[in-house]
């Protein structure tokens, strides 16, 4: 078999807005590839119903060098971003597949595409990274459609694969049940370890909103990032202070949380919402809160966690699923169904001293893993036997 590298970036090219979660790592394992490897680069023609090579001049243009500033500021008529996107790489040749074929994000709803892969696995070594088992095991997490789309697809492709590369050992065990509860072919299952850093940002820029002291909580308001905690938490503290510190929510409005939504948005909440962050206001936020807190139920990793103590932050963290994985010893955490326990975190480091001093331990022993190194790992599990 050929030693060919493919490099699957149809879910990025047809991603709308900033890069976020699952997006942002594709992003950085997308990177690696380009500049540090030979490997080559493919997506699926939804109109061709087949793959198509992409060549190296629209990766670096319309992936490498994309960022959360350009994507805000791009005005859309009657097309989408993605039809735009569709209509530039027309004209790129049918990739001839022959080797290893990383599937960085699969489009999961696209029976073709699911096709696709599983005659690819005939002739080529499948290599798909797992972000998380949530539309299976935790359903009541999603939006109604998700979880029998999500399972069709996890049923049929991964146990084609040769390999399965999981964010998070909680995931990598998540996903051996899954195909294990369900009689399927289990590949082997490795995890690997996400960079912590927002690097595409190359100067931090203060959103016009921001008057005051803050908290930060980054992440798409959904029901399974339980921002409603907040709200709850913040009732509880403005009954012993009398002065909420507010915080502030980094993340689009999402699913299934619009009372949330709106009791946040009314005035003495507690809570802001920032719904349209870009990497370098992020930065900003990051560098400029007091500290962060993360009350989500359930995750596959956790890279608010992560890139917090990356910036030598206090981290306030649910104890669910993958969590502890992202925090360890640096993170403080607390149930993400207790409002006592996560009000108590919150009071407690909003004293300066006690903040400053659980700083300079973060600060002192903390090693952030850079993204450079995290996707030189990544290659390293796809290329070993």
């Amino acid at each position: 078999m050929s030693s060919d590298v493919w490099v699957d970036v149809s879910h990025i090219i047809g991603w709308q807005g900033n890069l976020t979660g699952i997006e942002r790592v594709e992003y950085h394992l997308i990177k690696h590839y380009f500049y540090k490897t030979n490997a080559r680069f493919f997506y699926f023609d939804l109109q061709k119903n087949y793959f198509i090579e992409a060549d190296r001049r629209f990766v670096e243009k319309k992936i490498i060098r994309r960022t959360s500033e350009e994507e805000y500021s791009v005005k859309r008529s009657d097309k989408t971003l993605a039809q735009i996107l569709r209509r530039k790489i027309a004209r790129h040749s049918k990739a001839r597949l022959n080797g290893t074929v990383i599937i960085l994000a699969g489009l999961w709803d696209e029976t073709a595409y699911i096709s696709a892969l599983e005659q690819l696995s005939t002739n080529n070594l499948l290599v798909h990274v797992v972000y998380d088992m949530i539309p299976i095991i935790r359903p009541q997490y999603v939006v109604d459609f998700l979880p029998p789309v999500f399972a069709n697809y996890v049923y049929k492709v991964l146990p084609h694969c040769a390999k399965i590369l999981t964010i998070s050992k909680s995931t990598a065990d998540d996903t051996k049940t899954v195909l294990q509860k369900n009689n399927l072919s289990t590949p082997p299952i490795r995890p690997f370890r996400l960079g912590d850093e927002i690097s595409r940002s190359s100067k931090p820029i203060k959103p016009s909103s921001v008057e005051r002291d803050f908290i930060l909580s980054v992440g798409t308001i959904e029901v399974r990032k339980n921002h409603q905690l907040l709200l709850s938490a913040q009732s509880v503290i403005n009954k012993e202070i009398k002065q909420t510190t507010p915080i502030i929510i980094a993340g689009k409005r999402g699913w299934l949380t619009e009372d949330f939504q709106k009791l946040a948005d009314k005035d003495g909440s507690g809570i802001i919402i920032l719904d349209t962050v870009t990497d370098s206001e992020m930065r900003w936020l990051y560098e400029n809160c007091l500290f962060t807190i993360f009350p989500s139920l359930y995750e596959g990793w956790g890279l608010p966690v992560a890139e917090s103590l990356n910036y030598g932050k206090v981290t306030l963290s649910s104890n669910s699923s993958s969590l502890p994985e992202a925090g360890g010893k640096f993170a403080d955490y607390f149930s993400p169904n207790s409002v006592q326990q996560a009000s108590q975190l919150i009071l407690k480091y909003l004293n300066p001293t006690v903040r400053k001093k659980r700083e300079e331990f973060i600060k002192k022993n903390h090693k952030p893993i850079k993204w450079e190194y995290a996707a030189e790992e990544f290659a390293r599990l796809v290329a070993s036997n």
